[in-house]
């Protein structure tokens, strides 16, 4: 299954919608199995997402992977702020946040 609004696009085998009829608008964006988010140069995958359109935030679960220019993080739990550019990566008390950092000089 595809969607995409304004500058994000999702992927996955599920996607579900919670459309709020008051306002007329997508609450939320609910993604299972396969997921695969893509917002300008960041691609995010992971097993389960959420997209909040009116907080404009992504939030995924599970064997989240992030790739950015190259830079890869691997994590349990990525938050998203895409109003202000700010991500929120964490694991498990068990596992670790993982990332691959590519030196381009």
């Amino acid at each position: 299954v595809y969607a995409f609004e304004k500058d994000i696009e999702i992927w996955a085998d599920q996607l579900t919608l919670k459309f709020n009829n008051q306002v007329n608008e997508v609450e939320e964006i609910h993604a299972t199995k396969n997921v695969k988010v893509i917002r300008e140069n960041i691609i995010a995958t992971g097993d389960t997402g959420f997209y909040y359109p009116a907080k404009n935030e992504i939030k995924m679960l599970n064997s989240v992977e992030v790739l950015e220019n190259e830079n890869l993080v691997k994590c349990d739990e990525l938050v998203l702020d895409l109003t202000n550019s700010i991500s929120i990566m964490t694991s498990k008390s068990k596992s670790r946040v993982e990332a691959i950092i590519v030196n381009k000089d």
